[in-house]
């Protein structure tokens, strides 16, 4: 097993949160990774800031690593899991989770979403007991500040959208990402402007 030497994002966003640029990296290598994984039929279902590695290579470069796959399954797997456990973490799961319905690809991308989010913001987007934040995104999108950038809000948008079929795949996600804004986030107007 690999030593990863650094620590988890729930430990940076924590301590000093993060930078729009380290942001866009998360979105572009947990992209390709959910991507890789999505490919061989793997879903992840508990994607979640505990579960990333932020690895501190030599020379200073962050690197990010996706751990925890004690409740990952295989696409069509019915063995792992009884119908009646829903498993993951609330805070991060996909409405389709929270339905019963069983989590696909799509719905790592939801789990992205709403840690990208938190990411730019420095909160859980889905707020109150941990059945208030379930229902609710039943019914609701997750907030979306007027600060962040245009296309940053686009891409989220997509990313967490109620209905699986339309977020985009993780390939897609790391196809976008590198053209995010890096910058500190500023007006939504201005940048839209």
């Amino acid at each position: 097993m690999e030593l990863v030497r650094g620590g988890t994002l729930r430990r940076r966003l924590d301590a000093n949160g993060a930078t729009p640029g380290l942001t866009a990296q998360l979105a572009v290598e947990l992209g390709a990774a959910l991507a890789y994984l999505h490919a061989d039929g793997i879903i992840h279902r508990d994607l979640k800031p505990e579960n990333i590695l932020l690895a501190t290579a030599p020379g200073g470069r962050v690197t990010t690593k996706l751990v925890d796959f004690g409740i990952a399954q295989l696409l069509g797997d019915d063995r792992l899991t009884s119908e009646q456990n829903i498993l993951g973490t609330a805070a991060y799961l996909a409405p389709e989770q929270v339905m019963g319905d069983g989590a696909g690809p799509a719905s790592d991308i939801y789990a992205l979403g709403l840690v990208l989010l938190e990411c730019l913001t420095g909160e859980r987007p889905f707020r109150g007991t941990t059945v208030e934040a379930a229902i609710a995104r039943l019914s609701q999108d997750p907030p979306l500040p007027d600060t962040l950038d245009l296309q940053w809000r686009t891409m989220l948008t997509a990313m967490t959208a109620r209905e699986p079929g339309e977020r985009p795949t993780a390939a897609q996600v790391a196809a976008i990402a590198p053209r995010l804004p890096r910058e500190p986030i500023g007006s939504g107007e201005r940048q839209a402007a």
